[in-house]
């Protein structure tokens, strides 16, 4: 399906005519983006440092908004990532020193590699230099899962962070389910392949095995967090219950 667009932010703080090709702006690009949805407003919750992120906070914060439009529209998927990479390269990046646009890498077709896929770039490595990805991934996962072993979202990222991680999931999971229909299971039975290796993996979770083996959930009017049973009965001498208080929103 051709539902794909490529989009521009602008800055309303520098109006002027901004010619570049074919394309003419009254006020300043700072990023060109592809996507489909409502990818283009996502960047309006990015929490990740950028040059990007600082621009829009900066814009922000003199009391304006990011005028955000889409510049092509009706794309494969393909043809956005190219259309994006030659809008790009056209207007000109900040890290380079060829323009306004904040944007660092392309994906696929960045400048960088002259429009080369990975396979292209590493020839009879890549399947090497893939392996090399895959194996770093899981190394500083199981070190990160390691460091954060039994905390909780608020212990890990503040309480701020956790709030904004639950708001994402809840309203991903949304966007999701109305998307889909009913949900990614709605419909789908499982082989009889995958009922034996889910009974085999269950075995494999009896009593202490299990990781949730010797706890509970407690709450209160402000929170809810996993302990040890054998911390019940103090938590509940100090105003806790028993039980877990779900936020899934309105």
């Amino acid at each position: 399906m051709d539902e794909f667009y490529v989009y521009v932010y602008l800055d309303p703080r520098k109006p002027g005519s901004y010619v570049y090709g074919d394309l003419s702006f009254e006020y300043e690009p700072f990023y060109i983006g592809k996507g489909k949805g409502l990818r283009m407003y996502q960047h309006l919750k990015d929490r990740h440092k950028s040059l990007k992120r600082n621009k829009i906070k900066a814009i922000r914060n003199s009391g304006n908004e990011p005028i955000i439009f889409k510049v092509l529209e009706n794309l494969l998927q393909e043809e956005a990532f190219k259309k994006e990479s030659e809008l790009i390269e056209v207007i000109g990046r900040i890290c380079e020193s060829k323009g306004p646009l904040t944007n660092m890498v392309n994906f696929i077709f960045n400048n960088f590699c002259g429009g080369k896929t990975y396979k292209e770039i590493y020839g009879d490595r890549y399947e090497t230099e893939i392996e090399k990805r895959k194996d770093n991934l899981l190394k500083n996962s199981a070190i990160t899962r390691e460091k954060n072993k039994g905390k909780t979202l608020k212990e890990i990222y503040g309480e701020e962070k956790s709030n904004e991680l639950r708001e994402k999931f809840i309203e991903r999971s949304k966007t999701w389910i109305e998307e889909k229909g009913g949900g990614m299971f709605k419909g789908k039975m499982h082989t009889d392949e995958s009922k034996r290796k889910i009974g085999e993996d269950n075995k494999k979770q009896i009593g202490s095995l299990n990781s949730q083996f010797g706890t509970c959930w407690v709450m209160n009017e402000v929170e809810s967090k996993k302990i040890k049973k054998d911390q019940l009965e103090f938590y509940i001498s100090s105003g806790w219950q028993k039980g877990r208080k779900l936020n899934l929103g309105k």
